[in-house]
């Protein structure tokens, strides 16, 4: 038999690191309420970035031309709109 993972050099005990499944968060709860707070500090961090980028592109009429010409030009919108305007 090989060494015991939780074993070290000269009988020293080493922590074994625990995977965390489904079953170990749901069942308790304090790992569960991490889980959701860190979920949710996400959610807030994405929020907050996409405000900051909406902010910006509301208040620069240089970025918005840019985003126009690019969704006009590269991602053929304009065509698009043609084509749904011949359909209706």
């Amino acid at each position: 038999m090989g060494p015991k993972p939780w074993l070290r050099g000269r009988g020293q005990l080493v922590p074994k690191l625990i995977q965390p499944t489904y079953d170990l968060i749901i069942d308790f709860p304090d790992g569960s309420w991490m889980l959701v707070n860190g979920l949710r500090r996400g959610i807030v961090e994405d929020l907050t970035a996409s405000l900051a980028m909406s902010s910006q592109a509301l208040n620069n009429l240089d970025l918005q031309r840019r985003m126009l010409a690019l969704l006009l030009g590269n991602f053929n919108l304009w065509e698009g709109l043609r084509e749904k305007a011949a359909v209706e």
